[in-house]
């Protein structure tokens, strides 16, 4: 009877654990919406180019933007951003704006006197993508029928800078 009972229970964990991995999103290359041209602009903000990053845009048809679908986030160069969502004619246009790394790097002050360290703030941690994502390329998270999925943009199409008065907005 015990013997039963671990064959039982061995099998119901195999099972358990075989349902998770199914349930999980994947990287598809056949996504069910059609994405147009996908371009990447670097920035600059401040008086004196003190900030700067990249816009990413993603352009698609109206008509494979389906009911049930909407996009989460993505995923560029160890960072996550939300999108934003706007208009161009009948066009539907979605950025991500993205904060270079390099510029937010500032002295830390290390001192006995710990009022002193105040003000020091933590690095940016590094943001692990589901998926391996090559220098250059983003990975696209969105949804479709409450399923999560992930399409890889291999090629982002570089345009000419933009220089903002004042920082954007990042949407995290």
């Amino acid at each position: 009877m015990i013997k039963f009972a671990n064959i039982l229970f061995g099998t119901l964990v195999v099972l358990g654990f075989s349902q998770c991995k199914s349930s999980q999103a994947t990287l598809t290359d056949n996504p069910p919406f059609y994405l147009g041209e996908s371009t990447i602009e670097a920035w600059t903000a401040g008086d004196a180019n003190e900030i700067t990053g990249k816009n990413i845009y993603l352009g698609f048809s109206a008509e494979s933007l389906k009911e049930n679908f909407s996009f989460d986030s993505l995923y560029y160069n160890g960072q996550v951003v939300a999108l934003e969502h706007y208009r161009k004619g009948n066009f539907p246009i979605y950025l991500a704006r993205f904060l270079d790394q390099d510029t937010k790097v500032k002295d830390i002050v290390m001192h006995a006197d710990p009022k002193k360290e105040f003000g020091n703030m933590p690095p940016t941690p590094v943001v692990k993508p589901p998926f391996d994502v090559a220098e250059g390329q983003a990975l696209l998270t969105y949804t479709y029928n409450d399923k999560k999925g992930y399409y890889l943009i291999k090629e982002l199409k570089e345009v000419v800078a933009i220089h903002y008065k004042q920082n954007p907005i990042i949407y995290k």
